[in-house]
């Protein structure tokens, strides 16, 4: 189930959202995504709402994020990924 925290500052409300992994496929993003949702919430049961908490929250997200980069970069999951061209060309060349 998963937690209301709609009730919770506005802040704090914000922020957990970002922990959402819904909308991830199987497997290794969804699962660092799914654990650190698990840890955010679990926090939120624990903690007050109050700067301190959003400053950790916000910390804790951005430790997320370059976890799911890691992810990103391990060479099982380079190969299973999609590759959909560079983002940059070389001058005059076609996009």
């Amino acid at each position: 189930m998963i937690p209301d925290w709609t009730h919770r500052h506005p802040d704090t409300v914000h922020l957990i959202a970002f922990f959402d992994y819904g909308h991830l496929p199987e497997g290794p993003l969804r699962d660092i995504s799914f654990e650190s949702a698990a840890f955010a919430d679990l926090v939120l049961t624990m903690l007050d709402d109050g700067p301190e908490l959003a400053a950790g929250m916000r910390k804790f997200l951005e430790a997320k994020d370059c976890f799911v980069r890691a992810a990103l970069a391990t060479p099982q999951h380079r190969n299973d990924r999609l590759h959909v061209g560079p983002i940059l060309t070389e001058p005059g060349q076609p996009t």
